[in-house]
């Protein structure tokens, strides 16, 4: 009872709030002023030794990522293989035994399976040729 007072008091007081002004009343803000800024600086000059020694540093920097982007690639391998592993839900013993013993009773019913056909077929080859 008490719950439900409450709920109408705190809607009584919500429709008592003023309601905020729409976003058409507010001033907006200059977007395009910061755009223009960047346009009008004008860029660096740039040394052409600098630069020459840039690109070979650059491209040296390419071989090398190149060289060892397998192992980065393991490494994340690796570490995305062990985050997976954290959000996994391992059985408890008792589940582990019962999938355990499933798995061996399965493959003894495949090994009788196939050690019959291997019977059967045999017998029928032995008495083809001889």
């Amino acid at each position: 009872m008490k719950k439900q007072e409450k709920r109408k008091k705190s809607a009584k007081v919500a429709e008592t709030k003023p309601k905020p002004k729409p976003a058409a009343d507010k001033p907006k803000a200059k977007a395009n002023t910061a755009a223009k800024v960047i346009k009008a600086e004008k860029p660096a000059k740039v040394d052409k030794k600098a630069s020459k020694t840039e690109v070979t540093e650059s491209k040296k920097r390419g071989v090398f990522r190149k060289l060892l982007s397998p192992f980065v690639r393991f490494g994340r391998y690796v570490a995305a293989s062990f985050r997976e592993l954290r959000l996994m839900r391992f059985p408890n013993r008792k589940a582990a035994w019962k999938m355990t013993f499933a798995v061996v009773i399965y493959a003894l019913i495949f090994f009788i399976f196939i050690a019959l056909l291997d019977t059967f077929w045999g017998m029928v080859f032995q008495r083809l040729i001889g």
